[in-house]
């Protein structure tokens, strides 16, 4: 299947209405805020529940109930209940949780633990003085670290290592960047610690001929996100784009709402948000009837149980859910190029990996399931685009994270490694020693290992690197089996941590383990306990939960009743 630049895949209509998403939701409150209109009374005390069931005992909120707090999830729920309901956030507890992010360089990471990157950093920050009205414990440290991230170029790029590697800057880093400075500033006043000078003149440097801006020097051409970015950055330090931007917001402003490609026609949360940011930073008049068309477009995408998704619920998939449907499709015997085939347009621009929702971001996780289940393939230039995007995207420590500049973890780092070895079959793209070097970091001294350096180790996460090492020719058949000794349940299933309750991904990811390894039938009773986790067409995550016609559990399950001769290690979380 050839996939067409720019082509939005055939439409696809969800089986299953999707759940609010945080990004989706957050874009919404803020760009509603942004033109001064409020959300409609019912919908908005629905979306309220929605955020604030994401709030976990820590103080943190979670990308999903059931979830450890990460700092993205943490601003996103926290600034988008500033928004709908103001003073209603225990503000003690959720700047707590955030100080426990901070990392001993002076930045913040996503969970506590993990290594600090620019993209957490700023999401941190602006918890703690923006929302909590807190200040910064150990500003210098924080500015310090900051000042790191200059690059030689003179833009930002992700974290110290990065600018020390040559990393490439990016106008999202440099966003990142001096709003997290400004978010100091304004409680304890203090000025920029870049080189503001040599910073102004990359960001201006990306404004291409439309008068758009591009994410960074090598992307392929402008978009709404970039041009966001760059847009702020410049009014946050007082100055302006060379070029003006009117043209270019026209342009990007299609029969239903903005659109964050020319030629990508969907009118989606992202190009709403993008757009509108775009307009106040340059100070560009919105119209009555502009204003009126994007308030139109969001309340489509409203969801019957609150919150928001990217696009009209009925057409809002996802790459992981349509993956899986795929997946579902072949393990059945048959093949589905519709579903592939939108796979393939979830690579667009800029970024050779495959989007969680297009027009969003290319990320690891989501590549990983989508080549899977078979997208990708019998197009040179989109392997192509694909494989200098992986190898670009390996962090300074030798590991991958989520998408760019996001710290590395095991999840991310497992799905890279598989998707160069074992399904592109070219290793050579990476780096191994330093791929080594990170999962060691990982490594505890009972030869588990946590899925970030500083966190706790659980079954998955030890299962994942076992996989790493094995693919990079290690001999892990001991340490599987121990995982398997250790978490193995007597009723059935694997459990992610000791030998209480089994789940369904742990056990996937024991069985593909175990089978790469040669212990073929080293886990017992599986059917009997997919059986207890079946009911009818949906799955249950665990025995202790309810079922779900979500299509990933059901595709594990499928994948794990075919007994999977060649089924993909996938990895969730």
């Amino acid at each position: 299947m050839v996939r067409q630049q720019h082509s939005l895949a055939p439409a696809i209509k969800a089986t299953v209405l999707p759940v609010a998403d945080l990004w989706c939701t957050y874009a919404a409150c803020r760009t509603l805020k942004w033109l001064g209109v409020d959300m409609d009374p019912s919908h908005k005390e629905k979306t309220i529940n929605v955020l604030q069931q994401r709030q976990n005992g820590d103080g943190g909120f979670a990308w999903s109930r059931g979830m450890r707090s990460d700092t993205w999830a943490t601003f996103y729920c926290s600034q988008g209940l500033t928004f709908l309901i103001p003073d209603t956030l225990n503000k003690e507890a959720l700047a707590g949780w955030a100080d426990t992010t901070k990392s001993a360089d002076g930045g913040y990471a996503m969970v506590p633990g993990q290594s600090s990157d620019i993209w957490a950093t700023h999401y941190a920050v602006r918890v703690i003085t923006e929302i909590c009205q807190k200040p910064i414990h150990e500003i210098k440290a924080l500015l310090s670290w900051l000042a790191k991230c200059q690059a030689e170029d003179g833009g930002l790029t992700w974290s110290p290592e990065h600018a020390v590697f040559k990393r490439k800057s990016d106008v999202r880093a440099c966003f990142y960047g001096v709003a997290a400075w400004r978010a100091v500033a304004q409680i304890s006043p203090s000025d920029p610690p870049f080189d503001t000078k040599r910073l102004v003149q990359w960001i201006k440097n990306q404004q291409t001929s439309s008068g758009g801006f591009q994410l960074n020097c090598g992307a392929s051409e402008p978009c709404l996100w970039a041009s966001y970015r760059a847009s702020a950055t410049l009014s946050m330090l007082a100055d302006r784009p060379l070029a003006p931007v009117d043209e270019y917001l026209c342009r990007t402003f299609g029969q239903n709402g903005p659109i964050r490609w020319q030629g990508y026609d969907i009118a989606d949360i992202w190009a709403a948000f993008c757009w509108v940011g775009t307009a106040q930073a340059n100070d560009f008049p919105i119209t009555t009837e502009q204003k009126d068309q994007i308030c139109r477009a969001i309340q489509k995408m409203a969801l019957p149980s609150g919150g928001f998704t990217y696009r009209e619920p009925n057409s809002a998939v996802d790459s992981l859910a349509v993956a899986s449907a795929a997946l579902i499709d072949s393990a059945s015997g048959r093949e589905n190029f519709t579903l592939v085939d939108w796979l393939n347009g979830c690579q667009m621009p800029n970024e050779g990996g495959i989007m969680y929702m297009p027009g969003r971001g290319a990320e690891v996780r989501c590549t990983h399931w989508a080549l899977a289940a078979g997208a990708i393939q019998n197009n040179q230039k989109a392997q192509t685009d694909l494989r200098n995007w992986l190898s670009g995207l390996q962090n300074p420590d030798g590991g991958f994270g989520y998408w760019e500049g996001r710290a590395s973890d095991l999840v991310s780092t497992a799905a890279a490694a598989e998707t160069a070895y074992t399904i592109l079959e070219q290793p050579e793209m990476l780096d191994a020693a330093a791929i080594r070097r990170f999962v060691s970091k990982c490594a505890k001294a009972d030869g588990t290992y946590s899925v970030v350096p500083g966190a706790e180790s659980t079954a998955r996460s030890t299962l994942q690197a076992l996989r790493i090492l094995n693919l990079l020719g290690e001999n892990v058949t001991d340490q599987v089996r121990m995982v398997i000794d250790r978490h193995q349940v007597p009723s059935g299933g694997i459990a992610e941590h000791g030998k209480r309750l089994p789940d369904l991904a742990t056990t996937y990811e024991a069985v593909i383990t175990s089978k790469r390894v040669g212990l073929n039938h080293i886990i017992k009773d599986l059917e009997l306990f997919l059986a207890r986790l079946t009911h009818d067409k949906a799955v249950a995550w665990n025995p202790m939960a309810p079922p779900t016609s979500e299509l990933m559990p059901v595709a594990l399950a499928t994948l794990l009743k075919s007994g999977c001769p060649e089924a993909p290690a996938l990895a969730l979380t």
